[in-house]
């Protein structure tokens, strides 16, 4: 069920902001994913009141904090199967001291997710500038937080794959900024190269992390069947 939660999180809280999304025309608001449906008055009041406070409290604010809660009240033990086995997927990776950095993250995708589905109100160059704010508030605290277990030289890659997503994703905007701005002035070279540099961008960090997974689980592969011989040998030696 967490890891379900854990996966939908973006959806859920994307349905729960779409409830508050009004568009303003003319002297009215208008709900923006039916613009026949005035905002704040009648069905939509209700609907507000039933469903988007509600969602607003269990999804965007409350299953972070419940996580939260989780965590810390089994902080002093979260190397304990059962403790790993139900919340492991929120802490295992990071270090004991940065047991709540999921949270941080999901803060991360509160703010993008809302950027969004509000964000178009303000105009490609407004939102674009938000979402450069809130990745390059992000990236500095991924380096000053440090937040991942790096117990063996395998698990430096962590913090180099989500530095570089991220710095991948601030670039892209930026991109895309410029892009946007040099089309009004038909500066069609730079528009051009602008588009390759993103394009490669993106290629080149899906081949790392797709590189990245066959090298683990070659490596896990590895290790499995070095303990399968292992133990193989122990039997034998046994009998």
């Amino acid at each position: 069920v967490g890891a379900l939660l854990y996966l939908m999180f973006p959806t859920l809280i994307a349905g729960t902001f779409k409830l508050f999304d009004c568009r303003k025309i003319g002297e009215s608001s208008w709900l923006h994913v039916d613009l026949e449906e005035k905002c704040y008055e009648g069905r939509h009041l209700d609907m507000v009141l039933a469903l988007g406070v509600s969602q607003v409290l269990v999804y965007v604010l409350g299953l972070p904090l419940l996580m939260l809660v989780f965590l810390i009240r089994n902080k002093d033990r979260m190397d304990e199967p059962v403790v790993l086995s139900r919340y492991g997927l929120f802490y295992a990776g990071y270090k004991r001291e940065r047991f709540y950095w999921e949270t941080v993250l999901s803060l991360r995708k509160i703010g993008i997710v809302a950027l969004g589905v509000f964000g178009p109100s303000l105009g490609p160059i407004r939102q674009a500038i938000c979402a450069l704010l809130i990745l390059s508030i992000f990236i500095v605290l991924e380096i000053v937080g440090i937040p991942f277990n790096e117990t063996t030289p395998r698990h430096y890659v962590l913090a180099r794959l989500e530095l570089t997503s991220l710095s991948v994703l601030w670039l892209t905007m930026w991109c895309g900024i410029m892009i946007f701005s040099s089309s009004a002035h038909q500066d069609k070279g730079f528009v051009i190269f602008l588009t390759i540099a993103v394009v490669l961008m993106t290629v080149f960090m899906m081949v790392w992390l797709v590189g990245q997974l066959i090298s683990e689980c070659l490596v896990e592969q590895n290790i499995n069947r070095a303990a399968a011989i292992e133990k193989l040998t122990y039997l034998e030696q046994r009998l």
